[in-house]
């Protein structure tokens, strides 16, 4: 699913020269994957669906950014310091989400290697 999705973008900015066109397609294409990716799930972990949800999410909330922006032009100050502060808040939730990624497999190591500390104690 993530190479069709490659794919299909690639096809797309390749395809026209008008950032607008290309963004919007690119928006419809990340909006397509991110309800594929809600109604069948894919990954057969649950904690992976999630991790690629959110990717998505934040990967849409850029596209949007640049939605906004593109068709704000250069003129409207406001809405661009409003694209700039949807995309810094999607870098924000996902750099929150590979935090709690790391936080979360160093824990998972963390653990098992302690009970394995305990096993062998115990073992002698």
């Amino acid at each position: 699913m993530v190479l069709s999705r490659r794919l299909l973008c690639i096809l797309i900015v390749v395809s026209t020269n008008n950032a607008l066109t290309q963004t919007s397609f690119l928006a419809l294409v990340i909006l397509a994957s991110l309800v594929l990716q809600t109604v069948y799930s894919p990954s057969n972990m649950g904690f992976l669906s999630v991790v690629e949800y959110i990717n998505l999410f934040c990967i849409l909330l850029s596209v949007f950014a640049s939605l906004i922006s593109i068709s704000a032009g250069l003129e409207e100050g406001s809405m661009i310091e409003f694209a700039a502060s949807l995309y810094i808040l999607a870098q924000a939730i996902f750099l929150i989400t590979v935090i709690v990624i790391i936080a979360r497999v160093s824990t998972l190591i963390f653990l098992k290697a302690s009970i394995l500390e305990v096993i062998f104690e115990f073992l002698g």
